[in-house]
């Protein structure tokens, strides 16, 4: 093989890898455009957000008793922690993800246990988080599937 036959195959392949990773974010991103506020009702207080986890959880087979609502203006996004108490889901007021389905999401990693990790994560710890759990997640809040 000639350096030029090498060259153009290589390049074939990274042009594939990148329209492949280009199709999997774009199909990731609509499905989470498509939960959110444009398209849902906002949650609109904490009294909503407890009301929503009462209703979300069970489904899952989650105790809602063990997870704790945070409807705060001040937090960084949407997320899932694990706590001395049980979990929570924080979500962040008035942001466009606050909705219903940002909770199932956020559940979800609840009940597969992605929060309960310790410690920083690593280069593989966040190909895992964005190539396996943030999908199984987005599926379970567009579609209800559990992966």
């Amino acid at each position: 093989m000639d350096p030029k036959e090498i060259y153009d195959y290589a390049m074939g392949g990274i042009a594939l890898l990148a329209s492949g990773g280009v199709s999997y974010f774009s199909a990731m991103a609509l499905c989470q455009i498509s939960t959110s506020w444009p398209f849902r009702k906002k949650i609109s207080s904490q009294e909503e957000l407890s009301k929503i986890i009462e209703e979300e959880a069970p489904k899952l087979g989650l105790d809602s008793k063990k997870i704790f609502g945070k409807y705060d203006a001040l937090a960084e996004g949407c997320f899932a922690q694990k706590t001395a108490r049980g979990h929570s889901v924080v979500l962040k007021a008035d942001s466009w993800m606050c909705t219903r389905n940002a909770v199932k999401h956020e559940l979800y990693h609840i009940y597969r246990g992605h929060c309960d990790d310790k410690g920083e994560p690593g280069l593989l710890d966040v190909l895992d988080y964005n190539f396996r759990r943030e999908p199984q997640a987005v599926l379970y809040e567009t579609f209800g599937i559990k992966i």
